[in-house]
């Protein structure tokens, strides 16, 4: 894979390490620049391409191989290695990343070239082979504008025999980026969510400009395209979750994530209900009730108010059912509750009449067939013994009246 190495002299002398270490302390280095948002060039084999940050990245030329990570190039001291890359849009930052391996230094040497596609942006070279450059506009020297193309070129002064000898190149870029990765939104179907917070882009060239990528907003929430910034009343519950990607007119994508928390108000239906029935008499059962929003298993409970006596509530349904042992009118509080979260009332009114017995001043059958008998549905002693008992004792109280006035008028 590599070209026949040269031995390095076995007694080299002391002063010649000394010389390069010396020389390397004479380079000028870059000022420390202010890099934020600071990713990776992964490694690429020669033709390999990749986007990072909303930049595409391919490697030309590649002679040499991947080091101890993915984003690591190790260049072997016993051959010269060339790496070219280049970036669409241009990058406007570097930073170079050089750590020594299996004691190769002072012997190596790295060699940048930038260009924009017009001219040279970046001239340097680093001898200092456990050491970190930043570049941009700001350093000395200068990348002096966007960089579309990056020469690396790795020399040697002695070739090195041993393979696993060399140094470690990291390169990386500042890329476009959010000061917020992730946000999350809390509401109630119906009322207005708090505002997500508008995000604050770095690195990015020209305007920026928001989108949903992934996912869908739920119903009644906007994404405001300038901002970021998410807001409105939801109509509709949701458990979603969104990925809205931010891009520079120019150059730059970041992406950022916003989940929804929103649940509906808690109710059950039917609100109100009225319930009319004699004392004695079964009642219809009341209706089950329909229960939105809650969280968990719902239960219900009078919870003011008292049921009638010989009434019962069915705690899993709401539904009251029995025979009333008396009589009167009132209403109760129905509060269904869930078992995680939420909570309503409904109310329920009774009116109870007594059961009617026939007057002895009114009309009484004047027929009454054998055997049947009982309370007819108007609450009338229908044909049979007890209405039997009622006609012989309306004759005799009639009968009592008639001799009354009787003697009074021989009086």
């Amino acid at each position: 894979m590599f070209p026949h190495p040269v031995r390095r002299p076995s007694g080299a002398p002391a002063a010649l390490a000394l010389a390069v270490g010396f020389v390397a302390l004479l380079s000028p280095a870059p000022a420390a620049a202010s890099l934020s948002c600071v990713v990776a060039i992964p490694f690429l084999a020669a033709g390999a391409s990749t986007t990072v940050a909303g930049i595409a990245i391919t490697a030309t030329e590649n002679s040499g191989v991947q080091g101890d990570t993915s984003d690591t190039y190790l260049h072997q001291s016993n051959a010269r290695i060339r790496t070219v890359l280049t970036f669409s849009p241009g990058i406007e930052t570097l930073r170079v990343v050089t750590r020594n391996h299996a004691d190769a230094a002072g012997f190596e040497r790295y060699t940048f070239a930038g260009s924009d596609g017009s001219g040279t942006v970046l001239t340097d070279s680093i001898e200092d082979l456990d050491t970190t450059r930043d570049y941009s506009s700001t350093t000395t020297p200068a990348l002096s504008g966007p960089m579309t193309r990056l020469e690396i070129d790795y020399t040697f002064d002695t070739p090195i025999a041993d393979f696993g000898r060399g140094s470690y190149l990291e390169l990386r870029f500042a890329g476009a980026c959010l000061d917020t990765t992730s946000q999350t939104v809390v509401g109630t179907v119906g009322s207005p969510v708090t505002a997500t917070t508008a995000y604050v882009p770095t690195n990015f060239r020209g305007t920026v400009g928001y989108a949903i990528t992934s996912g869908t907003l739920p119903a009644g929430l906007t994404l405001d395209p300038t901002s970021g910034v998410i807001s409105g009343i939801p109509t509709a519950t949701s458990s979603a979750t969104v990925t809205i990607a931010a891009t520079g007119s120019e150059a730059g994508v970041a992406t950022t994530t916003v989940t929804f928390s929103i649940t509906g108000t808690p109710s059950i239906a039917p609100a109100e209900q009225t319930v009319e029935g004699r004392r004695g008499r079964a009642i219809g059962p009341t209706t089950a009730y329909t229960a939105s929003a809650f969280g968990g298993d719902v239960t219900y409970a009078v919870t003011a108010g008292t049921l009638p006596r010989g009434l019962t509530l069915d705690p899993a349904t709401g539904v009251v059912s029995g025979t009333p042992r008396a009589h009167g009118s009132t209403t109760v509080t129905v509060t269904a509750t869930g078992s995680t979260s939420g909570t309503d009332t409904a109310t329920i009114t009774f009116l109870i009449r007594p059961l009617p017995i026939a007057s002895s001043e009114g009309p009484v059958p004047t027929a009454v067939p054998a055997g049947g008998g009982g309370v007819a549905p108007d609450g009338t002693l229908a044909p049979g013994p007890l209405a039997a008992l009622a006609l012989a004792l309306g004759s005799a109280r009639a009968a009592g009246r008639r001799s009354a006035r009787s003697g009074a008028r021989r009086a």
